[in-house]
């Protein structure tokens, strides 16, 4: 079972893959997105990451857990509010008056 299944309480959507990037140099950036609920980055920051550097490890023996950063960033959420309080509606709204 993979990480992001163990732990459903965490994550608000499945884990997924934002950024690719290879430098002439032979190097490559893999840029994964997690998004989860507020102080939940603990699973993250340890079992996935063992995962994830024992499965590159197959790979490239030389690869290192320093070589992952992690970083949080909030996200801005486009949610349109359905309800008004009482003193935004107007004459012409079709909800109920008070």
């Amino acid at each position: 079972m993979e990480s992001h299944e163990q732990f459903p309480g965490v994550l608000i959507t499945p884990p997924c893959i934002v950024g690719h990037l290879k430098f002439a140099s032979g190097k490559e950036v893999l840029r994964l997105k997690f998004r989860i609920w507020p102080n939940r980055g603990g699973p993250i920051e340890t079992f996935f990451c063992k995962e994830l550097v024992a499965e590159i490890q197959q790979h490239d023996p030389d690869f290192k857990d320093w070589m992952i950063a992690i970083s949080y960033k909030v996200e801005e959420r486009t949610v349109k509010v359905a309800a008004k309080w009482i003193w935004q509606r107007t004459e012409n709204s079709k909800d109920k008056k008070i």
